[in-house]
């Protein structure tokens, strides 16, 4: 899936709308990380990205139900290149 795409924000939206209300202060990480973070280096903003976002909160989310061991064996199999 394309980032931007109806499908994408879909998707995003229900994954996030399903995990989100349980797993909260996961997303709320994900949104400090990104204000700590929402220039780069020459001072150009970085403006918030909901795709990259729920990649950022699923792997959170991965991390804590599995364990980052569990979710380097599975990214694997999710390579694009």
């Amino acid at each position: 899936m394309e980032d931007g795409t109806f499908e994408s924000q879909f998707t995003s939206y229900m994954f996030c709308g399903l995990n989100g209300m349980r797993d909260s202060v996961l997303m709320s990480a994900v949104k400090k990380e990104w204000e700590n973070n929402n220039y780069t280096k020459d001072g150009a903003y970085v403006a918030p990205n909901d795709i990259a976002n729920t990649k950022n909160f699923m792997k959170k989310l991965l991390n804590k139900k599995y364990g980052i061991g569990r979710v380097l064996k599975i990214r694997k199999y999710f390579r694009t290149s």
